[in-house]
């Protein structure tokens, strides 16, 4: 009976080493290709953040964040969600 429960726990440890020398191969091959990820898991976005257009205010005053408000370009989210839909299909 003790032959049993060793004889598992041999197979499970094999099965260990073999995912651990699967995913560091996996890894190596990616890293000589340059598609290795240099840091962290998976980077969320490529894209660099873009400096806001203009320095907003501390003003409270209406005519203030009204005119920030107007100065505004809504187009800039469309093209980060564009960027975005881009460097995921690419993964």
């Amino acid at each position: 009976m003790r032959q049993k429960g060793f004889a598992q726990i041999t197979i499970l440890i094999a099965l260990v080493i073999v995912v651990v020398l699967a995913s560091a191969a996996s890894y190596y091959i990616l890293k000589s290709a340059g598609k290795a990820p240099s840091q962290g898991l998976i980077p969320l976005a490529t894209s660099t953040p873009q400096a806001p257009s203009g320095e907003v205010s501390d003003s409270d005053e209406a005519s203030v964040i009204e005119s920030e408000l107007d100065s505004t370009t809504l187009d800039s989210i469309d093209t980060d969600i564009q960027n975005l839909e881009t460097s995921a299909s690419s993964l």
